[in-house]
C-alpha cells in the first residue's frame, strides 16, 4: 500500500533521514574515526568508508527509508565516477539540503536553485580539470596507501597497478594462504566456462603447446571434429576447443576420453555477449595464429598457445608476440583515441592491455584476525583488510586520468 507525505510531515521525515546520514561524518579525515556495522547474516565488521556505512543505514520508517536510498545514490554516484570521496560527499549533501530549506523557507524559487547548483558545479569541474595533472610513481603510491590506511596494502595495489596500467586487470581474491601474494600472469586471461567440471581431477589443469578450435558455432556431435581428434589422439597432442555450446552426447564421450584415456581435449564455452563475444574469439585468433572456423573444422586452422592454465574461475593463454598481435594493438590503440564512451573506452583498455602486459591477481589469506596500530589499537578482520586492498584499487578510477 502506497503512503502519501507531504508539506511539514515531509519535512520532518527528510530533516531525520539527513541526521541519519550525517553518521558518516565521524570517518572523514586522516583523524576520522571507525565505525562497527552489525550484520544479520555477516559478523560484524569495521570500516571509515562512507559508502558502505550509508549503504548499511537503514530506517523503520518507510518514508525515511525511501528518502535515505535517494541520499544514498549520491555517494554511490561518486564512487562509480571518482572512486573516492563518498563521505565528502555526504558532508556536502548535508550542507546543500540545510542551506537550500533556508532559501526555500525565504520564498526563493526552488527551480531557480537547481539551476544556479549546476552552473556553480559545473565552474568546479572546469577548474579541478584544469589543475589536474598525471600522478607520479610516489603519488600513486601515496594514494593507495592513503584509500587502504596501510603502507602494505598500498605498496602492493600500487605495484600491481604499474605493472599491468589497468585496474580492471587486477583480480583481488580470498584464499587459504597465510600471506598476501602478487601473482603476474603474462598471458590472456578470461572466465572458465567450461562444458563439465568432470575435468577437474585436480584444482588446475596445465597444458603445454595447445592447439585451439576457435568456433562461433555450436558442435552437437562428436563426427564434426573427429578428423582433428584423430590428429590429437595419435600424435598425443593438447587441445582445447572454444565454441559457443556443446551436445550433450559430445561432452559426455570427451569427458570420458579425458578420464579414462588421458586425451587432453578440453571443451571451453564462449561466455561472452553481444560485440565482446566475436571481439574475444579475434583476440585468441590473433595470439594462436588460427582461424575462426564456421563448420567443417580442419586441423590446419588449429591455432597454437604455448601454455594453458585453466581454473574453475579464470583461463590462461600464455602466448608469444606475432605480427598479428601487433596489428590488432593499433588497432584497439586507434579505437581508443577516438572513443568517447567510458564504458567503451575501459573495455578496449582491458583489451589492449591483456595484449601488451597481461593481469594480475592479488590473493589475501582468509579466516584470519590481525592486529595493526592506526590511530590506535585496533582489531582488523580480514573481510576489513579485504576491503582496504579493493579500496586502494578503487581510488586508481580517477587518479590514472590525473
Amino acid at each position: 500500500m502506497k503512503k502519501l507525505v507531504n508539506k511539514k510531515e515531509l519535512r520532518d521525515k527528510m530533516n531525520i533521514a539527513i541526521d541519519m546520514l550525517s553518521s558518516v561524518k565521524v570517518t572523514l579525515g586522516p583523524k576520522g574515526e571507525n565505525v562497527i556495522i552489525n550484520q544479520s547474516l555477516c559478523s560484524p565488521f569495521i570500516t571509515n568508508d562512507g559508502v558502505t556505512i550509508a549503504s548499511n543505514i537503514e530506517s523503520d520508517d518507510i518514508v525515511v527509508n525511501t528518502i535515505l536510498e535517494l541520499a544514498k545514490e549520491a555517494s554511490i554516484k561518486t564512487l562509480e565516477t571518482a572512486g573516492d570521496g563518498t563521505t565528502t560527499t555526504l558532508v556536502l549533501l548535508e550542507e546543500l539540503y540545510k542551506e537550500g530549506v533556508k532559501l526555500v523557507d525565504n520564498k526563493v524559487n526552488p527551480i531557480i536553485i537547481r539551476e544556479q547548483l549546476n552552473t556553480e558545479s559545473q565552474k568546479v569541474v572546469n577548474l579541478l580539470d584544469k589543475y589536474s595533472k598525471k600522478p607520479t610513481k610516489k603519488e600513486l603510491l601515496d594514494i593507495a596507501v592513503t584509500a587502504s590506511n596501510d603502507i602494505e596494502i598500498g605498496k602492493n595495489i600500487c605495484n600491481a597497478y604499474l605493472k599491468v596500467k589497468d585496474k580492471d586487470l587486477i583480480d583481488i581474491k580470498e584464499t587459504n594462504n597465510r600471506n598476501t601474494t602478487i601473482n603476474y600472469v603474462k598471458g590472456y586471461s578470461f572466465d572458465t566456462c567450461i562444458a563439465s567440471y568432470y575435468y577437474f581431477k585436480e584444482n588446475v589443469i596445465k597444458m603445454d603447446d595447445v592447439y585451439v578450435l576457435i568456433t562461433n558455432k555450436v558442435i552437437n556431435e562428436i563426427y564434426e571434429i573427429e578428423d582433428i581428434l584423430n590428429i590429437i589422439i595419435n600424435d598425443n597432442k593438447n587441445l582445447v576447443i572454444i565454441a559457443d555450446d556443446y551436445g550433450e552426447n559430445l561432452v559426455n564421450q570427451m569427458v570420458s576420453m579425458y578420464l579414462d584415456n588421458n586425451v587432453f581435449a578440453i571443451l571451453l564455452k564462449n561466455s561472452y555477449y553481444g560485440d565482446a563475444k566475436n571481439d574475444f574469439l579475434v583476440d585468441v585468433a590473433n595470439i594462436s595464429l588460427g582461424k575462426i572456423q564456421n563448420g567443417n573444422y580442419r586441423f590446419k586452422d588449429l591455432g597454437l598457445i604455448r601454455k594453458v592454465k585453466i581454473d574453475k574461475d579464470k583461463t590462461v593463454f600464455n602466448f608469444l608476440n606475432n605480427a598479428k598481435i601487433k596489428d590488432e594493438i593499433l588497432s584497439l590503440r586507434h579505437n581508443l583515441s577516438v572513443c568517447t564512451s567510458e564504458y567503451e573506452r575501459n573495455y578496449l583498455k582491458s583489451r589492449l592491455s591483456m595484449l601488451e602486459t597481461g593481469s594480475v591477481e592479488t590473493e589475501q589469506l582468509e579466516g584470519m584476525l590481525e592486529l595493526v596500530s592506526l590511530n590506535g589499537n585496533v582489531v582488523r578482520d580480514e573481510n576489513n583488510k579485504l576491503f582496504h586492498h579493493t579500496h586502494a584499487l578503487f581510488t586508481f578510477k580517477k587518479d590514472e586520468h590525473g
